[in-house]
Parts: structure tokens; sequence; C-alpha cells
């Protein structure tokens, strides 16, 4: 099984599992560290930690390869990779090339079940050709997804934020085991979006159960932000899409509880916003959901203009006791 956390400098040297990967918000990876290592160029906005990782462990021993441009890490029956390529003008030929890679790295390495997905698209709201960027990306992602003959309703929760640089970065956790998609009743499944957000949709569940059958299950929570049905909310004010991300988070929580699951406990939460400022406003309601040190605070551009915040969990559950 694997875990992840978020870990100071001096915590990370002292971690026991063996590590998958690490991925650095905006700060120089520790040399030598044996793991999948990704640097994401996103501002963090802690005023608590000079620097925070995210690490993600199994009980395992690792393998460590390249293989198709991915740096992975093998072990447990889990496979964790990343890759950072040039993205430039031609972001969803780039994109389609990069999931048929990985497609094929997963299935080589006997891990088909993808269960998160993390992607960081440059310059994300830019028009290019007269296009939005995301939608691009989402074209080029869903050929590749089409073309490896997955249903998009078998798609994993994912996330994709705007980042700075020029390079398009992923990284994922896929298994040789099973997991369990979850919806949210208050939103339009993403596969099933309006051609008003792009001919192509984005693919991507709102939740991913890691290992339903473990013994303590894993909630992956995509990138949720002030959306009902397919419509953003609350344009302009902080305040009010956070409340509303709220109600979708307790929302998917809800659907676990509706496939058997309770809600043990929120691990991680992730926080990206679009204005630095805003983070008093959001913190202030977030104060009953997680610990501060299960918080990484990141300035990133979310993949609608009008939208301010949008946060990704990470959530332990346990079985609902079955009555006497």
């Amino acid at each position: 099984m694997f875990a992840v956390q978020f870990l100071s400098e001096a915590d990370l040297a002292g971690v026991a599992d063996p590590l998958l990967g690490v991925i650095a918000f905006g700060h120089e990876l520790p040399v030598g560290l044996r793991a999948v290592r990704l640097d994401l160029p996103l501002r963090s906005l802690a005023t608590d930690r000079p620097s925070c990782f995210e690490a993600w462990t199994c009980t395992g021993p690792v393998t460590l390869y390249e293989e198709q441009g991915f740096s992975l890490a093998a072990g447990d029956g889990l496979l964790f990779g990343a890759i950072s390529v040039e993205a430039g003008p031609e972001i969803e030929a780039i994109t389609r090339d990069l999931y048929t890679c990985l497609f094929s790295v997963i299935g080589r390495a006997g891990c088909p079940n993808l269960i998160r997905l993390y992607n960081y698209v440059p310059d994300i709201t830019a028009l290019q050709a007269g296009e939005e960027r995301y939608r691009l990306f989402n074209a080029g992602r869903g050929t590749a997804f089409a073309a490896a003959g997955i249903d998009p309703r078998s798609a994993p929760a994912a996330s994709a934020l705007g980042t700075g640089g020029s390079k398009l970065r992923v990284y994922f956790l896929a298994s040789s085991t099973g997991s369990l998609r979850i919806e949210n009743p208050r939103q339009v499944s993403a596969y099933h979006y309006p051609q008003a957000y792009g001919a192509a949709p984005p693919l991507f569940a709102r939740a991913t159960i890691a290992d339903p059958e473990a013994g303590q299950p894993v909630l992956l929570v995509s990138g949720t932000a002030s959306i009902v049905s397919h419509e953003s909310l609350h344009p302009g004010d902080v305040a009010a899409q956070t409340d509303e991300v709220m109600r979708n988070l307790h929302a998917i929580f809800g659907e676990c509880g509706a496939q058997g699951f309770e809600m043990d406990e929120v691990r991680q939460l992730k926080i990206y916003l679009r204005r630095g400022l805003d983070r008093a406003a959001v913190a202030e309601r977030l104060e009953t959901m997680a610990a501060p040190d299960r918080m990484v605070w990141l300035e990133a551009d979310i993949c609608r203009p009008e939208l301010l915040v949008e946060i990704e969990a990470v959530c332990r559950l346990k079985r609902r006791r079955q009555p006497a």
C-alpha cells in the first residue's frame, strides 16, 4: 500500500518507508534522493515552512528505472512515474504522444490501473491559434484515451493546473489492483461536459478509491472547484467559491458513504490559489477540515479564468460497519 504526505527537507531525510516519488513545489530537490523526482515551478504560499515536499512511499522494495521519457518507481504492485517535456505551440500533439507513451509504460509494467494523474500545463488558459491551451490539452488527452481503448468512465482522478516555464509536467500513480471511481451528484461528470467547454471534454473522475478491498482504503480527490452541474459559480468572490468547493468535497465524501465507506481522516489538502493574497480568506474556511501541517498552499492558474481556488484531497477511509 502507498502513503503520501507533505514533509520538510529534514523530515524527508528521515523517512523510513521506501520512496516512490518526491515532488518539490518551487524548491530544489535534495541531492542524492533515490526516488522519482519532479520539480514544479509553482510559488509556494507557505508562511511556516521554508520548504515543503510531497513524498509518496510504499511498504515494499522499490525499483527505479527510465522508459519512454518517464522516470519510474515500481514496488508493492504500484508504479509511480513523472515526465517533463517541452510543450511549445503543439500542446495537443505533445499531450497525445505523452499519454500514448504513458499507457504503454503502465501496461508493460503490469500496472494498467491508473489511480491518480497530476497535469501542469504552461499558460493553461492562453489562446493558441484561437483556441485555449487547456482545451487543446484535453483534445490530445482524449485522442490517446480513445486510441488505447479506455472508456472515459474508467478515467482516474486527475487535476490540471497552470504552471510557469515552457514544460508540460505530469506525474501519476498506477496499480496492478482495481480501484473505484467516485462521481459528485452536484456535478455533471467531466466526460459529459457540453461542447461549450471544448470539442473534447476533460477526462477524469471526481475521485478514486485506491484498492477498495484493502483494510484501510485511500480516497484521492481530483482538483475540486466552485462548479455546480458544469457551471462556474461566484465569479470574483473567493470566499463564496471556497464554500462551494467545501460543499462539493462533502458531496464526494457522501458518495463514498453510499459505496460502503466512512471517512476516517483527511490526510492531505493541496490548495491552489489564483491570487496568493486570498490565502487568509480561504484558510479561515478550511480550519476544521485538516491540520495546518497537512496542507500545502500554491499559487497557480486554474483551468477556467473565473475560478480563484481549487482544492485536492487525500483521505483515509474505513469500511462501514454492518449492523449486527
